[in-house]
């Protein structure tokens, strides 16, 4: 008698475990981040008291770059900003209005993120484009940007 109540238990605890594996576990291969598919790049740089998290986004799919300010050590957002055109020469440059536009470095020195690319334009030709975004107790600035020599 004993062994049939053992047998049993046994025979009970496979089949849990085989109905956790295959109702539970397919989930757990299926699972999806929240994250936009267009994500290249995450950067996260300290700047003073704060974390600065830039994103970088597939240009040829999302162009957009975007810098986080973030407090420590509650690492919540406090500002940010979404980067899709600059001003420069008097002119507004639209990332998604263009042939493209690569991004070739970011970096960040002392309290700037400094960043590079290449804007292709509609109707043909391009220039290299590099913008400083200062990042200030009060927020973040919007790209100051010059043409590259």
């Amino acid at each position: 008698m004993y062994s049939n109540n053992c047998w049993y238990s046994v025979m009970i605890n496979a089949v849990k475990s085989l109905v956790y594996c295959c109702v539970l576990f397919p989930s757990f291969l299926t699972y999806s981040s929240n994250l936009p598919a267009s994500i290249d790049r995450v950067m996260t740089y300290r700047v003073n008291d704060y974390l600065v998290r830039v994103i970088e986004h597939n240009t040829e799919v999302n162009p957009i770059l975007e810098i986080d300010k973030i407090t420590t050590p509650e690492y919540k957002v406090i500002n940010g900003i979404a980067i899709t055109s600059v001003d420069i020469g008097g002119e507004r440059l639209l990332f998604n209005k263009s042939s493209g536009v690569y991004i070739e470095s970011i970096s960040v020195k002392n309290t700037n993120v400094l960043f590079s690319f290449e804007y292709f334009y509609l109707e043909g030709g391009s220039n290299f484009i590099d913008c400083v975004v200062a990042i200030t107790a009060v927020g973040i600035d919007l790209p100051n940007c010059t043409y590259q020599k």
